[in-house]
C-alpha cells in the first residue's frame, strides 16, 4: 500500500503527522456534536476536529474546541441547492462523506476519521490507530458479530442486512492511493444513489460500505466489543459501571453509539428498537449521563432551529412530489442550473401536461401530479389508469383531502395548464417554449467535449431546458466523469423540435447513421463545427445540406465557413470556466524551485497543427539544462506512436518531462495550477481552448500570434508569438496542400520564455489581466446570453415559417424574410429528398429573386455571386410543390 506517511500516532507529532476528526450536522444537532466534540478533545487532544454543518445562520456558542465549516466549501455554487432538492436531510449529509474524506485528506491530513454526532467516546482509539500504522488503510465496525436474537423484536437480522452489514457512524481511513480510489468510486455513487430506501436496494451511504473490504485490500473490519457499541449490538454486550469508568464485557468502553436517543426521554434506548423496554442498570446510568451533557449544551434552543429550508425561489416548498420527479429526470441524465429558481426550466416543467394527449379544457395531471401518484403506492393501487379512465377520481382526490393528508404544496396540485399560460411566481404569463436538445461527446476528455459540456452550462445559467444526449461512441477517446451525466443516444427520443448537434463535419454523417439515432427532419438542426484554418475542405460541403445553421466557436472559424456555406452562420464563443484549484507538484514530479512551462496537445488533433516540435526548439534556444526551469509537455492519445519517440528523442538532454495520459477534469486543472507558464507554437487553432483556460486560472501565456486564439488574446493580457504565414506544400489531412498555416518564430518565443522567467512582475500583471478577460467576455453568463438570443431568433423564425406555409402571416422586419423563408425551406427539402444536386441549391439560393433580407443574413460571397444556370429550372420546380 502507498501511503503519504508511513509512520504515525494518534493526533500530530513534531514531524507533522496529523489525523483529523470530523463529523456533519445540521445546526439543530449541534447539542450532539459538541458532546463528541468534547470527549474527542479529552482524548485525542492533539487531533484536528471539524464539524461540517449542513445550513447557514447563526447559533449560540459551544464550549468545544473545533473548526466549524459549511459544507458550501467543498461544493460548487449550484450544487447544495441540488442536493437539497434531491435529497432529504440525512441522504444528504451521508452522501457527503467521501467527499468531505477526500477534502481533509486532501488538506494534510494522514488519517481522516468520520464519527456520527451522537457518538461519545470514553478512551483513545489506539486500536484503530495500531491498524492505521501497520498498514490497514480503512477500518469497518460491523453492527454485530453475534447474531440477534430471533425473539420478534427490532432489529433482528434481516433489517442489519437491509440496512448494511457494517455502521457507517464511524469509518476511519489512511491517506494513501487505495484510499483515495475508494472514495471516488464510493462519491460517484453517492451523488445519485445513496436514498434512505430500502426498496431500491440503498440505505443512506451504508449499504455502498459493502463493497469497502472487498474494494479496499488492505482494509480491516474491526471486531473489538468496546468498539460502536449500540442498540443493535447489546444483546451480547454488557456494560458494567464502577468508579473506574465503564467497560463492555471485561473490557474499558471506548466509544457508545447513541443513535435514535432523545435526551428528553433518557428512559428509552432509541427510538429504532424494541428489544431492551426495561434498561439494564448501567445501560439507564449511561443514558442519564449523555442526556445530560446534551442538555448542558444548549439542547433545548438549538433543536427549536429548523432544519434547512427547501423551496422555490417564490415560496413554494418542496414535497415528495417535486423531489421525486427532480430525482427522476436526474437520473434520466438531465442537469438544472440553480433548480429552485421559479423562473427556471425544472419549475415550469412541473407545471406542463404528462399527458402530451391532453385535450384543450379537459383536467390535466402535470409532472408535478404525476411525481406525487408515482411516490404513493396506496393511491396507484386505487387509481391504476391515472392518465386515462382513473384521472378524474385522482384529481377529485388529491384536491380534496389528499393534498392535506399528504403535506402537498396547494398551489401545484391546484395549478391547471393550458395552451397560452404558465405560473410564474404566482401569476399568469406567457409560455417560453424554447429548449433544446443538445447532442455531444459529452462524457469524452476532448476539446469538443469540453466544449459542448461548456455550451451545455451556458444554456442551463439562462434557465432554457436542455436534453443533453451523449454520442461518446463515435469517438475513441477516454472517457472521463463529470458533473453532467448525459443520456445515451439509443435510449432518448427527442423533446424539443431543436436539435443542437455539437459534431464536427467528418462525423456528421457517421452521426446521422448511428443507432437510435432520429430522423432529422421535421427539428431545426444547429451544427456546432470547429475548424482551424482558412480553406473548409470541399468533401464536406455536402454536410450543409442537413443542418439549418452553424455555430462556431471562433471568427476564424466563421470566416473560412461563411465563404462557403448557404446556410447562416453565427460565431458564439466558447464557455471558458474552470474551477480554482491548488497547485501539486509533488503530484507531478515538478521541484517546487523550478519555473515550468506548460504544453497540452493531443495527438489525434493533428500533431502538425499543433506544433509540438517548435515548442522543444524554444525551450533548447532560451534555456541550458543547468538553468531552475522544466517543460511539461502533456499530451494524449500518443502511446506508440512514432511522433511521441521522435519528440522524446529531441528533448534529449534538457529538462523536459512527458506525461502521456488522459486525465480526469479537475486533474488536469491541478496539472495547470501547478505550472507557471503555458506556451503554444501552433500552426492554426479554431478557438485555442485550452491557452483560454490557462489563461481563466491566471496563467501568463506565449502563442503564436494567428489564428482562433486571438479573439482572446493581445498585447495586454499575453506574449503573441512573431509568425510567418506559409502555404502547406502537400496534404496533412484534413488539411489540403495550399493551406495557409502559420509557422512561430522560435528565436522569438525563446526570448519571450527567458522575459517571462526573469520579470515575475510581468508575468503576474499579465496572469491577472488574462484571468479578467476572460471572465469578462467567455463566462457561461455571458455566452449563454449570445445563445439564448440566438435561440429566441430561430424561434421566432421557426413559427414564421409554419405560418408563411399557411399563407396566413408575415415576418416582423429585420428577423426572417417570409418570400426567403418558404423559397429556402422547399428548396432544402428537395436537396434532402435527392430531386435537385447540391450545385442547385447553391446557385438557386445565391441567386432567388434578390433577396435583400438573404444577403444580409449569409456572407456577403452571396451577394456577388452571379451563376443562375439552374435558377429558372429551380423555381419551376418549387411552384410545383
Amino acid at each position: 500500500m502507498s501511503r503519504i506517511q508511513n509512520k504515525f500516532s494518534p493526533g500530530a507529532n513534531a514531524s507533522g503527522n496529523q489525523t483529523t476528526f470530523f463529523t456533519i450536522v445540521s445546526r439543530s444537532y449541534l447539542s450532539f456534536a459538541a458532546v463528541l466534540v468534547e470527549s474527542l478533545n479529552r482524548h485525542h487532544p492533539e487531533a484536528k476536529v471539524c464539524v461540517w454543518l449542513l445550513d447557514d445562520g447563526e447559533y449560540p456558542p459551544l464550549n468545544c474546541n473545533a473548526r466549524f465549516r459549511n459544507v458550501r466549501e467543498v461544493l460548487q455554487p449550484d450544487e447544495l441547492e441540488s442536493l437539497r432538492l434531491y435529497y432529504n436531510v440525512l441522504e444528504l449529509a451521508t452522501s457527503l462523506k467521501p467527499r468531505l474524506m477526500k477534502a481533509h485528506l486532501g488538506e494534510g491530513a494522514d488519517r481522516a476519521v468520520y464519527m456520527d454526532p451522537d457518538i461519545a467516546v470514553f478512551r483513545p482509539l489506539q486500536r484503530v490507530f495500531d491498524l492505521l500504522n501497520g498498514g490497514t488503510s480503512a477500518v469497518f465496525t460491523p453492527h454485530f458479530t453475534q447474531p440477534l436474537p430471533q425473539d420478534g423484536h427490532k432489529p433482528n437480522d434481516l433489517e442489519i442486512l437491509t440496512s448494511g452489514t457494517y455502521n457507517l457512524g464511524f469509518l476511519a481511513v489512511a491517506a494513501c492511493a487505495e484510499v483515495q480510489n475508494f472514495l471516488s468510486w464510493w462519491d460517484h455513487w453517492l451523488k445519485t444513489y445513496c436514498f434512505s430506501d430500502k426498496s431500491k436496494g440503498v440505505f443512506t451511504d451504508q449499504k455502498w460500505a459493502e463493497f469497502g473490504p472487498s474494494l479496499l485490500k488492505d482494509g480491516r473490519v474491526l471486531h473489538d466489543t468496546a468498539y460502536n457499541v449500540a442498540y443493535w449490538n447489546l444483546h451480547y454486550r454488557e456494560l458494567v459501571h464502577s468508579e473506574a469508568g465503564w467497560t463492555v464485557n471485561g473490557q474499558d468502553l471506548c466509544f457508545f453509539h447513541f443513535s435514535g436517543f432523545n435526551p428528553k426521554t433518557p428512559d428509552i434506548l432509541s427510538k429504532h428498537q424494541t428489544r431492551f423496554s426495561v434498561l439494564p442498570e448501567a445501560v439507564a446510568r449511561l443514558l442519564k449521563w449523555y442526556a445530560g451533557k446534551v442538555l448542558a449544551s444548549g439542547h433545548e434552543a438549538l433543536e427549536k432551529i429548523p432544519l434547512p429550508n427547501v423551496q422555490f425561489s417564490n415560496g413554494i416548498k418542496v414535497d415528495i412530489g417535486v423531489r421525486a420527479q427532480f430525482q427522476k429526470l436526474i437520473l434520466c441524465g438531465k442537469k438544472f442550473v440553480a433548480p429552485l429558481d421559479a423562473k427556471g426550466a425544472f419549475y415550469q416543467w412541473l407545471l406542463r401536461p404528462a399527458d402530451v394527449a391532453t385535450n384543450g379544457g379537459s383536467p390535466v395531471i402535470t409532472n408535478y401530479l404525476k411525481g406525487v401518484y408515482d411516490v404513493v403506492s396506496r393511491e396507484r393501487q386505487i387509481f391504476p389508469d391515472v392518465m386515462g379512465r382513473h384521472k378524474h377520481f385522482f384529481l377529485k382526490w388529491i384536491r380534496t383531502s389528499g393534498w392535506a393528508e399528504m403535506g402537498l404544496s396547494k398551489t401545484l396540485v391546484f395549478h391547471e395548464p393550458n395552451s397560452a399560460t404558465k405560473l410564474l411566481n404566482g401569476h399568469q404569463t406567457e409560455p417560453d417554449s424554447r429548449g433544446v436538445n443538445y447532442f455531444g461527446y459529452l462524457g469524452s476528455r476532448l476539446g469538443i467535449g469540453e466544449a459542448a459540456r461548456g455550451n451545455i452550462d451556458a444554456l442551463h445559467v439562462r434557465g432554457l431546458d436542455v436534453q443533453a444526449i451523449n454520442v461518446s461512441h463515435m469517438s475513441s477517446s477516454e472517457m472521463g466523469e463529470w458533473d453532467l451525466q448525459p443520456a445515451e443516444l439509443e435510449n432518448v427520443l427527442p423533446d424539443s423540435n431543436i436539435n443542437i448537434i455539437h459534431i464536427n463535419p467528418d462525423q456528421l454523417h457517421i452521426f446521422r447513421e448511428s443507432k437510435g439515432m432520429p430522423s432529422l427532419g421535421g427539428y431545426y438542426n444547429i451544427g456546432v463545427w470547429a475548424w482551424e484554418t482558412l480553406k473548409f475542405p470541399e468533401e464536406w460541403f455536402d454536410r450543409f445540406a442537413l443542418l439549418d445553421e452553424i455555430w462556431v466557436g471562433g471568427s476564424i472559424m466563421a470566416k473560412a465557413i461563411s465563404a462557403v456555406s448557404p446556410v447562416p452562420v453565427v460565431h458564439v464563443p466558447h464557455v471558458v470556466k474552470v474551477p480554482q484549484m491548488q497547485p501539486d507538484r509533488k503530484r507531478f514530479g515538478i521541484a517546487a524551485d523550478e519555473t515550468v512551462f506548460l504544453f497540452m496537445f493531443d495527438f489525434f488533433s493533428t500533431t502538425a497543427r499543433k506544433n509540438p516540435q517548435a515548442v522543444i526548439e524554444s525551450f533548447r534556444k532560451a534555456f541550458t539544462p543547468n538553468d531552475p526551469v522544466r517543460l511539461f509537455m502533456k499530451s494524449m492519445n500518443g502511446t506508440n506512436k512514432e511522433e511521441f519517440a521522435a519528440l522524446q528523442e529531441t528533448a534529449r538532454g534538457m529538462k523536459v518531462t512527458f506525461l502521456d495520459q488522459a486525465l480526469d477534469g479537475n486533474e488536469r486543472y491541478v496539472l495547470v495550477a501547478s505550472c507557471d507558464i503555458f506556451v503554444s507554437l501552433h500552426r492554426a487553432e479554431g478557438f485555442g481552448l485550452c491557452i483560454a483556460e490557462a489563461m481563466a486560472m491566471g496563467k501568463p501565456v506565449i502563442a503564436t500570434g494567428w489564428s482562433g486564439n486571438m479573439d482572446f488574446m493581445d498585447v495586454n493580457n499575453s506574449l503573441p508569438v512573431r509568425f510567418e504565414l506559409k502555404e502547406l506544400k502537400e496534404d496533412c489531412l484534413p488539411y489540403r496542400a495550399g493551406t495557409l498555416w502559420a509557422e512561430a518564430d522560435t528565436d522569438h518565443a525563446a526570448e519571450l520564455m527567458r522575459k517571462l522567467w526573469q520579470d515575475k512582475e510581468l508575468a503576474g500583471r499579465l496572469g491577472s489581466r488574462a484571468r479578467h478577460d476572460i471572465e469578462k467576455n467567455f463566462s457561461p453568463e455571458v455566452i449563454g446570453e449570445k445563445m439564448a438570443a440566438r435561440l429566441s431568433l430561430v424561434d421566432r423564425g421557426r413559427q414564421t415559417k409554419l405560418q408563411v406555409s399557411d399563407g396566413t402571416s408575415t415576418t416582423p422586419p429585420g428577423v426572417w424574410d417570409p418570400e426567403y423563408m418558404l423559397a429556402r425551406y422547399k428548396l432544402l427539402k428537395m436537396l434532402r429528398r435527392g430531386q435537385i444536386t447540391w450545385q442547385d441549391f447553391l446557385d438557386s439560393s445565391g441567386g432567388y429573386g434578390g433577396i435583400s433580407t438573404f444577403t444580409a443574413m449569409l456572407p456577403g460571397y452571396w451577394a456577388t455571386r452571379t451563376a443562375k444556370r439552374f435558377h429558372k429550372s429551380v423555381s419551376k420546380r418549387i411552384s410545383k410543390q
